[in-house]
């Protein structure tokens, strides 16, 4: 058993058939059948069942596709420690909240890159949710998440920034026209919140139970973009980082009765080898 012979196996399993395994890697189908057919001698057992429309797992394919799947990525995992170490690229993998990364990623981008142009970032945007599972899975080097209390022990942070998340509404509303802005003032209000796996919309569902109230969400987004468009055009009501607003965009801001506060972390692996790209990063954003 070999490397090349699990990854063979492992595009069967997810393309369903020889033929499409091989479009998918562009390698010959005797190559991959035979890889496949050392792979069931070796373990004496079959891993699929042929059928006429494609081949379908044993329970035996299923579980060495689970254990296969662990040790490609964990040879893709090595061989990229090992080229770090070396002279190889330097490849720092970097996951961002889309609102976090709209105040962050200019500022990695001129003054990190500047002070590293050796380093080259990788950055996987999605929800809070989505990246502790991503960092967990060693699918990415560090992270930066929003939180009010502590990690987990298996996780190590280093605090960086505080932000205001604020009722964002359109001039356009007629909602604007208060000067102040409760949990109640919103019961009718059509609202633009991120998805649940994203730890704003957490926070922000929390406020409204407290107050027993079950907010009409209009519309769930992943996109930045789309929720400052549907707050600017006046569509819907959403909540927002306070420093993210500008006045051009017609955009009234209203703190909390108690103010929502979010801490900013970079936070890595407790067990994770520190690269050197990853060192990089932590002493930048020491300074910053």
């Amino acid at each position: 058993m070999n490397l090349i012979q699990l990854k063979y196996f492992v595009t069967i399993y997810e393309q369903g058939s020889v033929l499409k395994a091989s479009e998918k890697l562009n390698i010959s189908q005797p190559s991959i059948s035979i890889a496949l057919k050392e792979l069931e001698a070796e373990f004496e057992t079959a891993l699929f069942q042929r059928q006429h429309k494609g081949m379908t797992p044993t329970e035996e394919g299923e579980e060495l596709y689970k254990l296969a799947q662990s040790l490609l990525e964990q040879a893709d995992e090595l061989k990229r420690v090992i080229k770090d170490l070396g002279d190889g690229r330097k490849v720092l993998r970097l996951g961002v909240p889309p609102m976090i990364g709209l105040a962050v990623l200019p500022v990695l981008y001129s003054e990190f890159a500047k002070e590293n142009p050796d380093v080259q970032l990788e950055i996987k945007e999605a929800g809070r949710e989505e990246l502790v599972k991503l960092l967990k899975e060693n699918r990415v080097d560090m992270v930066l998440l929003p939180h009010n209390a502590g990690f987990d022990n298996d996780l190590i942070n280093l605090e960086i920034l505080e932000y205001e998340i604020v009722c964002c509404v359109s001039n356009k509303r007629k909602i604007s026209n208060k000067d102040m802005i409760t949990a109640k003032d919103l019961v009718k209000e059509p609202l633009v919140l991120f998805n649940n796996s994203f730890f704003q919309t957490e926070e922000i569902k929390k406020w409204f139970s407290k107050e027993k109230i079950t907010p009409n969400i209009l519309i769930q987004t992943s996109q930045l973009s789309t929720m400052q468009k549907m707050i600017e055009a006046g569509l819907a009501t959403g909540f927002m980082f306070k420093h993210l607003i500008q006045p051009e965009m017609g955009i009234k801001t209203f703190s909390m009765q108690r103010p929502l506060y979010v801490k900013v972390s970079l936070v890595w692996n407790a067990k994770a080898k520190l690269l050197r790209p990853m060192k990089k990063l932590i002493t930048f954003m020491k300074k910053w």
